[in-house]
């Protein structure tokens, strides 16, 4: 991520100690509301920025346009962000949402991931759901609240979050932007609404993401699932037996691996036990989607013998059916080229690297 080098000319909206601002962002250029068409009035609970006209290139340029947010004040304190964009030439890709007032000293972009503004020039970001797991970041200030910023959209689109110091209002700002799927973009693009607060317990927010996701995708929890068998809620261990790697070395013959779950079962019911077998079909990614017993580690027949000697002892087995990327060479054996799929910009997209090395 970049900033801007000059002041952008942001119009800033504030509503008790934070303030927003917007900016419209299409595959040609960004922009901000035109300062001489902006207007700015009170509504229930909050506040309406509404801009007539957009300014570009820090309002040295002009164009026709539109954007607008409302600001509210939600029950328990938080901050309900909505926004949308219009251009009249150029398609609009996403907007971006810029938050002063927080004064951020870390942010928390997935469970495992915090990073801390130690200097001025520092910044960082995360996609979702490029690099992190949920539309969801917890920012800590400097009198060591936690804020947290929630995206409440009801599709899968991409967000990214970022914070970054601006030297023209000298603060740290809190950057959550939404970028519209590239299959939907028009000359008009809607900003689902950003829920904005300090929260006394992450879990509590967590917890609304994956409410949010049960309500919006029809996601059931595992314990209401009618889909599952019954032997599912018998497990109690999920071994991961490794076959071959990538570049050819065989970790696990089949025969290593009966052994291994003879071994297993010596310890812990085999009903308990489900086996999970990475790279059984040859060089780990390497042979998709072909899906055969590798014959370096034991063929067809090695297969069959492991899976009875599983099922003997009462172990259930769960071959790595990967589908996320095929070898090129086996496509265009099967007489399938044309199925390669593209980028958001209609570029052949190939899987270039292996997460398991």
């Amino acid at each position: 991520m970049y900033t801007i080098g000059y002041d952008f000319k942001d119009s800033l909206v504030t509503l008790d100690s934070l303030s927003f601002s917007l900016r419209l962002f299409t595959e040609v250029n960004a922009y901000a509301p035109d300062p001489e068409k902006v207007t700015i009035e009170n509504i229930e609970n909050g506040v309406r920025l509404f801009a007539s006209g957009l300014a570009w290139a820090g309002g040295q340029k002009k164009c026709d346009g539109e954007l607008e947010m409302t600001i509210a004040r939600g029950v328990d304190g938080r901050y309900i962000v909505h926004g949308s964009g219009k251009h009249p030439k150029e398609i609009c890709k996403s907007i971006l949402l810029q938050v002063y007032g927080i004064n951020v000293i870390s942010i928390q972009f997935d469970q495992n991931t915090t990073s801390a503004f130690e200097f001025n020039r520092d910044i960082h970001a995360r996609q979702y759901p490029k690099d992190i797991k949920m539309p969801l970041v917890f920012v800590e200030d400097t009198l060591e609240q936690q804020w947290y910023a929630l995206s409440k959209d009801n599709k899968l689109r991409a967000k990214a979050f970022a914070s970054h110091y601006d030297p023209f209002a000298e603060a740290q700002t809190l950057d959550i932007a939404h970028e519209e799927d590239k299959r939907w973009r028009s000359h008009s693009i809607e900003m689902p609404e950003w829920h904005i607060g300090v929260c006394d317990q992450k879990e509590s927010i967590i917890k609304e993401r994956c409410l949010d996701l049960e309500k919006n995708f029809d996601l059931v929890p595992f314990k209401d699932r009618k889909d599952t068998p019954e032997w599912l809620k018998d497990i109690r261990l999920v071994t991961i037996l490794h076959g071959e790697h990538w570049t050819g070395h065989v970790f696990n013959t089949f025969a290593d691996m009966e052994n291994i779950l003879e071994w297993i079962s010596q310890r812990i019911d085999g009903r308990n036990v489900l086996a999970f077998l990475p790279g059984w079909d040859g060089r780990y990614y390497y042979n998709y989607p072909e899906y055969q017993p590798s014959e370096d580690m034991g063929g067809a027949k090695g297969f069959q013998r492991l899976v009875k000697k599983a099922h003997s002892l009462g172990i259930k087995v769960v071959p790595m059916l990967g589908a996320n990327n095929a070898n090129i060479e086996v496509i265009k054996h099967l007489g399938l080229e044309n199925i390669a799929m593209k980028d958001s910009w209609g570029h052949e997209a190939r899987c270039n690297w292996v997460d398991w090395d």
